[in-house]
C-alpha cells in the first residue's frame, strides 16, 4: 500500500477560493501587492474596475502578499501572457516594494523629523543587508505617522 499524496490546500486572499497548490494555487516568491490597471476591454476602455473586481480588491486593499503566500493561479505574477496583455484592464499583482529614491523624496515630503530618521536608518540597512522588509517597513511608517503641519497658525 502506497502513501496517499496529500495536496496542500490554501485560501486564496484574493478571491476567497481554495486553491490547491501546484494546481490551482502559486506560492509568491516576493512581496506583492494587488492593484487595478485600467485599459482596454473588448471594444470599451474601462477606468474602474467592475463589481467583481472592486470586491476582490478590497479584499486586499493596502495589504501586501508576502513572500509564501498563496494565490489563485489566475494571478501569476510571472505567468507568460500573450503579446498586447499589458494594455489590457484587470487586476495585477505587481512589486510591492518601493524604491529607495522613492522613499527618500517621500520622507523629505513628509516633513517629520522622526520619519526622516527612521527612513533613513531603514535605507542604510537596506544598503548593508538587501532584505525588502527594510524598505517595507520605511513604507508603512510614512503611511501611520502624521504629516509635519507647515502651514502659518492663527
Amino acid at each position: 500500500m502506497r502513501p496517499a499524496v496529500v495536496a496542500a490546500r490554501y485560501l486564496c486572499p484574493i478571491d476567497g477560493f481554495v486553491v490547491t497548490l501546484g494546481q490551482t494555487g502559486v506560492q509568491l516568491d516576493r512581496p506583492m501587492q494587488l492593484v487595478w490597471q485600467p485599459g482596454e476591454f473588448g471594444r470599451w476602455h474601462l477606468t474602474e474596475p467592475g463589481q467583481y473586481d472592486a470586491k476582490r480588491l478590497a479584499r486586499v486593499t493596502g495589504r501586501i502578499l508576502g513572500p509564501g503566500c498563496v494565490v489563485s493561479d489566475h494571478f501569476e505574477p510571472d505567468h507568460e501572457r500573450p503579446t498586447g496583455w499589458e494594455k489590457q484592464a484587470g487586476l495585477r499583482l505587481v512589486d510591492a516594494v518601493p524604491t529607495v529614491q522613492d522613499l527618500t523624496e517621500r520622507a523629505v515630503e513628509h516633513g517629520d523629523e522622526h520619519a526622516m530618521k527612521y527612513t533613513e536608518a531603514c535605507m542604510r540597512e537596506y544598503m548593508i543587508r538587501p532584505d525588502p522588509r527594510y524598505l517595507l517597513a520605511a513604507d508603512q511608517m510614512l503611511g501611520r505617522i502624521p504629516r509635519y503641519y507647515r502651514g502659518k497658525l492663527g
